[in-house]
């Protein structure tokens, strides 16, 4: 949303407001939190619905899609996302 957001402020577009509306399809159906198969759970499928707001020419949506589809968070998502963690814990007490 910060990427539309942006191109409206850039070009000026009188955009009122955005909703973002995300749900999430799993691939796996789990028994329960300690089914062994709880760990090979991923999300298979994220859909992202996207509601703009205003009095939006033809070419202004045109460019706020754009926009949207060319979102460093969208395009992490579709790429794929090599993910490094660690994990830290502190005696306490």
């Amino acid at each position: 949303m910060g990427t539309l957001r942006g191109a409206a402020m850039q070009h000026a577009i009188p955009c009122e407001g955005a909703d973002v509306r995300l749900s999430l399809k799993t691939n796996v159906m789990t028994g329960g939190p300690l089914d062994p198969q709880e760990r090979q759970l991923r999300i298979a499928k994220i859909e992202a619905k996207l509601t703009v707001r205003g009095r939006l020419s033809a070419p202004q949506q045109d460019l706020l899609r754009h926009a949207e589809e060319t979102c460093p968070v969208g395009n992490t998502l579709r790429q794929g996302l090599k993910l490094l963690e660690s994990v830290e814990f502190v005696q306490t007490g």
